[in-house]
């Protein structure tokens, strides 16, 4: 049987639910302004695309108008609307319907299609359409619909069947509210083709965007597009990420399971999701036809963050372990005998699940996107015209905290409540064969859901969830002005609880948990586990007294969690923590508290209590300081005592003080310093003696300047090898190690020759007798001289013999220039024979 024959629509409604409030509160799908980003639809067919209405509804008794815009501003309608009298708007047919785009509208931002419903109190939306064959229901949720992070989700569909060919497509719409918004689709999975994207096989890389105000854009998926291997369920799970606030819708137009005889089925599943901070990790499902096949109840869970684990009805083993981007389809048979499952997950997570509205037939499909399980959030809904399509009938459940009293328009429910598997703190009721409007309250906060079938024609719907979290309290911890800690008894702090303002005019009593090292009722007076707060006050204060126990326990802390207002999980991180000191005392420590003269030490403060207006030292040598964490020098050797007065504030002391006696030891320091026996010496005489008169030094090291020329002896002598100038150091040490140093220049003379190069034996009295000179003594000594022929002129055993000019046998030579060579011994050399050249010219 092909789903064609059937003459009914399956609406998926998420009809308008109705709150009485103390307030004007704004829950999710209940505020003043609503955002819808447009729709996607791939066919013009009347089986898939028909009629779109816009529902307007409140809880106020009183008339107000809400205006009704397209997304540049132009007007749809101005209507007036109450408790009472709700109103419908007819946005179009077809593609001719506000909102809902064909291809062309994919992949590029749109200045129109979107719609924005403004006013000055609070109010539902809700777009309901309707063609031959299928059925969509969207409520808006507000400002909570607003956020910089999200993760889609769609309908479980397989694989197009021949009838299907033409029609199934996931969609993800974006809406921005701000100008020069950047938006960002990531975390694509390989295989998943969104149509008319760039890359062909799949779009791996990130879809990036830049919407100004109250522009959209739409990227979708065909299950039959060509070579994709990942459009069906891989689609779930993209990141949708933005530089500031939009609003996201998600799901299927259309999408679905295969069934029997290869036929196409198919239904309209979307819906406005909320940004990732308004996710749980509790989470309670229910369906109502057990017997169907499982394709047509498929719960999707979304990890948004790494080593996520899903646990299924209080089991303590995950099922699974995710990580960021990834989907876990959970199979249909852990919904229980009365068709019901918990999820609990470690780190907040996306959940949807694929729906069925008829109890016979399998083909009308939606999608829930599902609310998480809170300490707070509606406790009325009223649902209107639940038969309002058709004559449908109407399937309502109702999850409630275990132990509270439910009411259904105004009577005590009569059905009994199905415990919750894993997870005992909340219960559910199963209404059946519902028509008109329906109201439901209950002492708690209450989750409602409903199906209507009629024929082949469903529908499913949320009416709560996503709670405002500005309706949770605020904790904070205070003490003596206003810090975080608390001094045994001394200075009391306090633990302040503020009601949001919401909540002003109810009677809540707050439950907390008590936790930390000190223990409540010995390390400080005890306290209970709630507090109340009347209607009309606004905080509540929990007083902290710290008992003096006279033990030495270090810093304690005490933190006090909020876990719920009546009734919830224990799970809330809304925390504040103080911190118990010792009764206020110092100390110091100090870096470097011995060594040689000078010695610079640095002191440091140690408080319980920082809570202080001055400090000031005393060093001990006559030297004081106020500043924190002084340096200070010693310049005198000895033991010091140090003391440290720290002036706090009342009402806890007035003065501390702590000495330390001799807390500072310095050691004398010794002064290096030598004398010379001789400030000259020569290479002949090149003997040096050294006299040490250091002062406070036992030990001694001397350095010569020449290569391994080293003593540790007080009074060393070193002969030096080489002539020049030499530096003498003296390093000297005390038996501490202390040291000092000192350094002389000495100087040895070298062995000069000197020898003319011209004389003038004219027998006058100057210059008339060439000899060579030198200033050290010599032990032999030989001067030769010779004409250029080598001959032998003149020589010489006698240094003071030198040549007069003339030959051997009396006769002066000619003028010219004569070789001399002079071969000699002297006290520099070793007794090694020496020979040095020249020339003379001698001229008469």
């Amino acid at each position: 049987m092909k789903k064609e024959f059937f003459n009914m629509v399956l609406l998926r409604v998420l009809i308008v639910s109705n709150l009485i409030l103390l307030s004007i509160d704004t829950f999710a799908q209940y505020d003043t302004v609503h955002y819808i980003p447009p729709f996607y639809s791939r066919t013009n067919s009347t089986l898939d695309l028909g009629r779109s209405y816009l529902h307007l509804s409140t809880n106020v008794m009183d008339t107000f108008i809400v205006n009704v815009v397209e997304s540049d501003g132009s007007l749809i309608m101005n209507v007036q609307i109450s408790r009472d009298t709700p109103k419908k708007i007819w946005l179009g047919y077809q593609y001719n319907c506000i909102g809902i785009v064909d291809s062309t509208g994919l992949n590029t931002p749109l200045v129109t299609d979107g719609i924005i419903a403004k006013a000055n109190f609070p109010f539902f939306a809700n777009i309901r359409h309707s063609s031959d064959l299928q059925g969509m229901s969207l409520t808006a949720k507000g400002s909570h619909a607003l956020g910089t992070r999200f993760r889609s989700g769609h309908m479980y569909t397989t694989k197009s069947g021949p009838n299907d060919v033409g029609f199934k497509s996931h969609m993800i719409s974006v809406m921005a509210v701000e100008d020069n918004t950047v938006i960002t689709f990531s975390d694509i999975k390989p295989g998943v083709i969104f149509h008319g994207t760039p890359t062909v096989g799949n779009t791996s890389e990130d879809i990036v965007v830049t919407l100004n105000k109250y522009e959209s854009y739409i990227i979708a998926t065909h299950l039959d597009e060509p070579f994709n291997n990942g459009n069906d369920t891989l689609v779930n799970g993209v990141l949708i990420e933005s530089t500031r606030p939009i609003v996201v819708n998600s799901g299927s137009w259309t999408g679905g399971s295969d069934q029997v005889n290869n036929l196409g089925y198919r239904d309209i599943g979307m819906d406005q999701i909320v940004p990732v901070e308004l996710t749980g990790t509790k989470y309670i499902l229910s369906k109502r036809y057990s017997y169907l096949p499982e394709e047509c109840e498929r719960v999707i869970v979304i990890a948004d963050k790494d080593e996520t684990e899903v646990f299924i009805n209080g089991s303590t083993s995950p099922i699974a372990t995710l990580q960021s981007g990834e989907f876990f389809i959970v199979p249909a048979y852990f919904f229980n005998a009365d068709n019901l499952m918990s999820i609990n997950t470690s780190l907040p997570v996306y959940v949807y699940q694929t729906t069925n509205g008829s109890p016979s037939a399998s083909y009308t499909l939606g999608m829930n996107f599902i609310p998480p399980i809170t300490c707070s959030g509606l406790n009325e809904v009223t649902i209107h015209e639940t038969d309002s399509f058709n004559g449908a009938t109407a399937s309502i459940d109702i999850i409630a905290k275990s132990g509270s009293t439910v009411w259904v328009n105004n009577n005590t429910i009569s059905s009994s409540a199905i415990m919750t598997p894993g997870n005992t703190e909340w219960e559910v009721y199963k209404l059946s064969g519902i028509t008109g409007d329906i109201n439901i309250k209950s002492d708690n906060n209450v989750y409602v859901s409903m199906t209507t079938s009629m024929g082949a024609r469903g529908a499913a719907g949320y009416f709560s969830g996503f709670s405002d979290r500005s309706l949770n309290p605020d904790i904070t911890s205070i003490s003596y002005n206003g810090g975080k800690l608390i001094n045994e008894s001394c200075i009391d702090g306090q633990f302040v609880i503020t009601k949001p303002a919401q909540q002003i005019n109810k009677d809540i009593t707050y439950y907390y948990l008590i936790s930390g090292t000190a223990l409540n009722g010995v390390d400080f007076t005890f306290i209970s586990d709630s507090i109340f707060i009347p209607a009309g006050q606004t905080i509540g204060s929990i007083d902290i007294d710290a008992h003096e126990d006279g033990i030495d326990e270090g810093q304690e802390t005490i933190i006090l969690t909020l876990y719920n207002s009546e009734i919830c999980n224990h799970d809330s991180t809304l925390s504040a923590t103080l911190v118990i000191e010792e009764n206020a005392s110092i100390d110091f420590s100090i870096e470097n508290s011995s060594g040689c003269s000078p010695l610079s030490s640095s002191f440091t403060m140690e408080s319980s209590n920082n809570e202080f207006s001055s400090v000031y030292w005393d060093f001990g040598d006559g030297s004081f300081s106020t500043e924190l964490n002084p340096v200070h020098e010693y310049q005198t050797p000895g033991f010091y005592s140090v003391a440290l007065y720290v002036l706090g504030p009342a009402p806890c002391y007035d003065t501390l003080y702590v000495l330390q006696e001799d807390a500072i030891y310095v050691e004398e320091t010794p002064v290096a310093g030598f004398t010379l026996d001789t400030d000259y010496i020569d290479a002949c005489n090149s003997k040096v003696q050294i006299f040490s008169d250091a002062q406070g030094a036992t030990e001694f090291l001397y350095d010569f300047n020449e290569p391994n020329s080293h003593s540790s002896d007080e009074h060393p002598s070193y002969t030096y090898q080489n002539d020049g100038s030499h530096y003498i150091t003296q390093v000297v040490f005390s038996d501490h190690g202390c040291s000092d140093t000192s350094i002389q220049e000495i100087y040895v003379e070298p062995f000069n020759l000197f020898a003319p190069n011209t004389f003038t034996p004219d027998g006058d009295k100057y210059n008339n007798v060439f000899n060579v000179v030198v200033d050290l003594e010599l032990y032999e000594w030989h001067l030769t001289i010779m004409n250029r022929w080598g001959e032998i002129l003149f020589e010489s055993y006698d240094i003071s013999k030198g040549w007069n000019g003339s030959y051997f046998d009396g006769s002066i030579a000619q003028d010219g220039t004569y070789q001399w060579i002079a071969e000699y011994i002297s006290c520099s050399s070793d007794n090694i024979r020496k020979r040095i050249t020249g020339h003379v010219n001698l001229i008469k």
